[in-house]
């Protein structure tokens, strides 16, 4: 008998260590949020404007994207970029130029995503669409 609860005490000791390591190996949340926010910015996003033009950003899960000016349907402008996304920040590098542009986001939905480019211009705010 004394056999079976000393080997019972140290199977359950290991089994708590087993249960207790988990937690500390888990991830973290930090590296969870920014995967996440990477992933929650992808997408097509518009935005409209009082005069009725549209601005279509379109961001890539590759790190590529494009932006489209809309007016009265027709395309009245557009490009192509590569971008990172960090802290908040979007770190635009447009294809065509040597144009590097930082748009920070202040708020981010499903389905809204509100930013404010680096000029300390008005804030924009684009749908998912």
């Amino acid at each position: 008998m004394k056999n079976y609860s000393i080997i019972g005490k140290y199977l359950l000791a290991i089994m708590m260590a087993a249960i207790m390591s988990v937690g500390f190996v888990s991830c973290s949340k930090d590296d969870d949020g920014k995967k996440g926010d990477e992933e929650s910015i992808v997408g097509t996003w518009m935005e409209t404007q009082e005069s009725g033009t549209k601005l279509y950003l379109i961001l890539l899960p590759n790190g590529y994207g494009s932006w489209v000016v809309e007016h009265n349907g027709r395309i009245d402008n557009d490009g192509e970029f590569t971008y990172t996304y960090n802290d908040n920040v979007i770190t635009i590098s447009y294809v065509d130029s040597n144009t590097v542009e930082r748009l920070y986001v202040i708020g981010l939905t499903a389905d809204r995503l509100t930013i404010k480019y680096d000029d300390g211009g008005r804030k924009h705010v684009f749908y998912r669409n």
